[in-house]
Parts: structure tokens; sequence; C-alpha cells
């Protein structure tokens, strides 16, 4: 079903679904229609759909741009990404683990809470509103390749954010191999 995927984080992944006016297909467009000059129009018409598992703050970040998100049904509601040790970089390797440790404590028991809220009747909107922002969702992501050029052009991200970025770059490299002379065309 995926054309491609990379698995990113401890259970994230990005999969590439299908694209629309790949590398051939938009050189010939450019070439017959627009003296291979390359059009920027044509970046609104060529597009990419994408199946991502990511944290809730992935999906946030992804929904500032011009894309259509749509959340697919849960598979696994457990899946709560939790930084590495190594992440955590305070300096001092017993302060990373401790840290470490009380992150995932805190984490599993508001994931918890949330499926406890539900269990005693609360209605399922409400009992969210403890959901940490770390809990993993499956999302189909459709865009235009001018907004996933938007976002791969984005510098100085946060290496969570940044590694799902690079995925989706290297994905649409794929498929469109002139993807870098397509992010300085003006």
């Amino acid at each position: 079903m995926l054309i491609n995927k990379i698995n990113v984080l401890d259970h994230g992944y990005v999969g590439l679904l299908s694209v629309n006016l790949s590398q051939k297909n938009f050189k010939s467009v450019s070439d017959n229609y627009f003296k291979a000059r390359i059009n920027r129009e044509l970046f609104k018409v060529a597009n990419a759909t994408f199946i991502l598992k990511v944290p809730l703050f992935v999906q946030v970040f992804l929904s500032q741009y011009d894309l259509k998100i749509i959340n697919l049904p849960p598979k696994n509601d457990n899946e709560i990404y939790i930084p590495d040790v190594s992440e955590i970089n305070t300096g001092n390797a017993n302060d990373d683990k401790n840290i470490s440790e009380h992150i995932k404590q805190t984490l599993d028991a508001l994931n918890v809470n949330a499926k406890g809220f539900q269990m005693e009747g609360c209605d399922r909107f409400t009992s969210q509103v403890t959901t940490p922002i770390s809990k993993y969702n499956e999302i189909l992501i459709h865009g235009n390749l001018q907004a996933w050029l938007e976002i791969i052009k984005r510098k100085n991200l946060p290496r969570q954010i940044k590694v799902y970025k690079d995925a989706i770059e290297e994905l649409l490299k794929t498929e469109w191999l002139d993807l870098n002379t397509y992010k300085e065309a003006r």
C-alpha cells in the first residue's frame, strides 16, 4: 500500500502513499507548456499523500501548513513518545536517567487517567484534556508540493520534529529528483 516508509523516533514512521505529477510528468508539463522554465504554479498542482505515525506535537506543527490532515482510527492507544536518556542532555548521566524515568511515569499516568475517566462515564472529549502531547496518532496527510516545500525549508526545528521533516523530504526526493532545485525556485 505504501510506496516507501521510514521509521522515526521510537514508535513513529513516515510513509508515502501516493503522488500526483511526479518528476517525469512535472518535467513534461514544464517543457511542453512553460518552455522548460520552472513555473511555481505547478507546485500547487503536484501533490503527495502520506500516512504518518506522529506524536501530537508533530501533528500540531504540521497543522500550521496548507495540508489536509485526517486522523486514522487508533490501533494502539498506549504509545507515547518518551525521550531517550541521551536527549535529556543535562550533562549529568544520573540526572538524565532520573528525568527520563520521571517523564515516562508522568506520561504513563496521564495516559491511564484518560482511559479511567472514560471507564467512569466521562465523555471521550473531556477525558482527553489530560492527554499528553507526546501521544502517538496515525494520520493521513495530503498537500500540494508548495506546502511540502514550505515544510522542508524550515530550519532550527527541535530534533523530534526535524526527523519527521527530514523523512518527508527524503521520500519526496524519491518522486521529485529535482526537489533541491524546486526549493530554490522563486
